[in-house]
């Protein structure tokens, strides 16, 4: 059973209208095997120290807020368990 859209893009296709496909006109890139490693190397050499340093720098912080806790800065800042567990 036809819809409406079917259809509009019938009537389309024989009018000669270009359709909305985006898949139609796209150029597949060409590569070889050789070219895909390396640039998969370019890319893990160039994001992951970045994403390691950035988990580095996450887990220090936490260690730092963690010992501070402990050390007695809720007290001293005079503030309650929610509004730590919230990060405010």
């Amino acid at each position: 059973m036809a819809t409406s859209s079917d259809n509009v893009s019938q009537a389309e296709k024989q009018a000669g209208t270009p359709t909305n496909d985006i898949n139609d006109n796209i150029d597949r890139p060409q590569w070889q095997a050789a070219e895909e490693r390396r640039a998969t190397r370019k890319v893990d050499l160039s994001v992951l120290p970045l994403l390691f340093l950035g988990l580095l720098v996450f887990q220090l912080d936490r260690m730092n807020l963690a010992s501070a806790l402990t050390g007695g800065l809720r007290e001293d800042i005079d503030i309650d368990q929610s509004t730590v567990n919230l990060g405010e």
